[in-house]
């Protein structure tokens, strides 16, 4: 549904963003230290192609 003033009717919908990309840096750097201790390099996307990056 469209709103009268242009804006969702959602409320908190840009709080819901900002913890989901919270969750998602955290979750990323958990991934980089394990991967670290594990001695194992980290998996990427970049120009299109998947790329392990060593840590």
């Amino acid at each position: 549904m469209k709103a009268t003033n242009g804006k969702s009717k959602r409320n908190g919908s840009a709080r819901d963003t900002q913890a989901a990309l919270r969750a998602l840096r955290r979750a990323a750097r958990k991934v980089h230290a394990e991967n670290r201790r594990l001695g194992m390099p980290v998996i990427i996307w970049k120009k299109g192609k998947t790329v392990a990056v060593p840590t």
